[in-house]
């Protein structure tokens, strides 16, 4: 009897109010249920239109929602306030009402005020016909980055260097190698080893903590997305083999002197597993980011993610080349909220190589103040598996580069042994080494200057493109450029600002270098000198500091090549405006 009741309220509810219910649907929600049966459970983000609290009473004891570690950091480097909207916790009353209504909560996201939830299709009307939720989504389904079997067509690119046998008072065995091309050892050699820095390595999951490389290592916390609990290694009756995440770690933080060190092996770590390895289903976008809320919320500095998420096969919903753009995928968007609290994250460009036409990106390295890892052999040319830009909005990526390919790791089969593997999953963790390596000697440094500064000084800054970015990272250089007291870090911009676009006129492309004073909307786009739209460039959010990359290249919407003639370049920043012209030369 309440069943019919409930649905004859939904009923009228929808005659009297048609859009009320059916608009809270996204496009991609119902296209991606249409062909499933009313019964079968379908896995939704359901979000709310407020949290129920006042922020003003919250911001009086911020230390209730996160730690002081946090705090400081945010204050430090991101917005410099204690906490936002996006710290309060999601109302668990209106949690509750979808619960009653026969959903399973998965995740709780506070950044995007939503949970994660499995539910029958049947009850999506009546989820969307609660007053409090603002609107449903898809989950959408994400491939994990795996190893590559690597075929290399020259010997040589796969030579490992040996180490002198003076000059370093550390002994770094096998991995001499990939870290000398980085210049990590010099860094070493002046003291700084990431130690009071804070990273938290995102994988499969962790099987061998055992392992000499981590005997001295310091972790501070371990959780498990998957699974739920602490254990983030194998277990009985928990889904996923973690041997990826051994990998990773011991890239980044690994100790074991005559055959392995890490970038950043005197760091602190936080541990989470978020990908299930049991079988060929997709890893969903949710563990991801509740594991970055988790992260933020303890304090830490850098986030290692070597999980680049793309494309998967139907009849699972995923992101394509196309939302490369650094403001569609929802992962990327939780990418940028942690950036934004202070937070450099590097995550891996993605195994998915070279395409002609288009990109190989996965997210969330599309996003604008995120570091992507692209990969390079031990002799400096890219790995054949390495993915490219650009991404749909026109800046450069992957950012920088580090050695990927036949990389000396710990072995996740037994405590004493390295085994080799190839991925930009182990380039990532080299340069989220260096950037907490960075951190170490100027604690300030904000997410962009971390970035800016290793593309600065990278193998190719000067001449950067979409194979390699800005080249192959020099750790000695980067800290050098920082550490300097003169150095004044792109970051120090008072006023909303756009150079003069350069090539101009051009032929093939010219570039667009702005400056934001703060955190803010930005919008660009080209129109013709009668005022019509000719092409949008971007729309999203973007971080303070110097932008540098957004390429225009001479295309309209539609992705043909306009007219010969002069064009407007049209920058807004939340209320300001600035144009600029630019003649296009066929």
């Amino acid at each position: 009897m309440k069943t019919r009741i409930l649905l004859s309220v939904l009923l009228i509810t929808a005659i009297l109010h048609p859009q009320s219910i059916l608009t809270k649907l996204s496009q991609e929600l119902n296209a991606n249920v249409a062909q499933v049966a009313e019964n079968d459970a379908v896995h939704v983000w359901v979000f709310f239109k407020d949290k129920g609290l006042s922020l003003s009473k919250a911001s009086a004891q911020p230390e209730l929602y996160v730690s002081s570690k946090s705090i400081e950091r945010r204050k430090l480097r991101g917005t410099g306030i204690a906490i936002d909207e996006s710290d309060l916790p999601v109302n668990s009353t209106f949690i509750q009402k979808v619960e009653a209504l026969g959903a399973t909560v998965k995740q709780v996201s506070k950044w995007f005020n939503g949970i994660s939830v499995t539910i029958p299709k049947k009850s999506l009307k009546e989820i969307a016909a609660l007053e409090e939720v603002r609107s449903l989504d898809v989950v959408y389904k994400l491939k994990a980055e795996k190893p590559v079997k690597e075929v290399l067509e020259k010997q040589s690119s796969t030579a490992t260097i040996e180490q002198p046998k003076s000059g370093y008072s550390l002994d770094y065995g096998a991995s001499f190698t990939q870290l000398n091309q980085i210049k990590v050892p010099d860094v070493h050699a002046l003291g700084y080893t990431g130690k009071g820095i804070v990273i938290a390595v995102f994988d499969a999951g962790f099987n061998r903590l055992t392992h000499k490389a981590f005997a001295t290592m310091h972790i501070l916390a371990k959780r498990d997305f998957v699974n739920g609990g602490t254990n983030v290694g194998d277990g009985t009756n928990l889904m996923g083999i973690g041997d990826h995440g051994t990998e990773t770690l011991s890239a980044v933080g690994g100790y074991y002197p005559g055959k392995l060190i890490g970038t950043a092996y005197e760091a602190s770590f936080i541990l989470a597993k978020t990908e299930n390895t049991d079988s060929e289903t997709p890893v969903e976008e949710d563990n991801w980011i509740a594991a970055a809320e988790w992260a933020d919320s303890l304090g830490v500095d850098v986030i290692s993610s070597s999980l680049g998420y793309d494309t998967f096969d139907s009849p699972y919903t995923s992101y394509t080349y196309i939302n490369m753009d650094g403001k569609t995928c929802r992962i990327t968007l939780g990418a940028l909220r942690a950036a934004r609290k202070g937070i450099i994250v590097v995550n891996s460009a993605s195994n998915n190589g070279y395409d002609a036409s288009h990109n190989t990106l996965s997210a969330p390295a599309d996003a604008d103040t995120i570091i992507s890892a692209g990969s390079v052999t031990s002799s400096g040319t890219r790995s054949s598996f390495s993915s490219v830009g650009k991404t749909i909005d026109g800046r450069i990526k992957p950012d920088v580069m580090a050695m990927g390919s036949s990389d000396a790791l710990a072995s996740p089969g037994n405590d004493t042994t390295l085994s080799y593997a190839s991925g930009t999953s182990f380039s990532c963790p080299l340069i989220a080494g260096v950037a907490a390596l960075m951190l170490q000697v100027k604690p300030s440094l904000k997410p962009v200057q971390v970035r800016d500064a290793l593309c600065a000084t990278a193998s190719q800054a000067s001449t950067p493109d979409r194979l390699m970015g800005y080249g192959i990272v020099n750790a000695l250089s980067a800290i050098t450029l920082v550490a300097d007291s003169s150095y004044q870090p792109p970051i120090t911009v008072k006023d909303f600002a756009v150079d003069n676009l350069y090539p101009n006129p051009f032929n093939p492309s010219t570039t667009i270098k702005y400056a934001l004073p703060q955190d803010g909307r930005v919008k660009i786009s080209i129109f013709d000198v009668n005022g019509r739209l000719v092409k949008s460039l971007f729309d999203g959010i973007q971080s303070v500091g110097a932008h540098t990359d957004l390429i225009w290249n001479g295309t309209n919407d539609k992705g043909g090549i306009v007219a010969s003639g002069t064009y407007l370049v049209r920058i807004s920043f939340n209320n300001s405006v600035i144009t600029k012209k630019v003649l296009f030369l066929k």
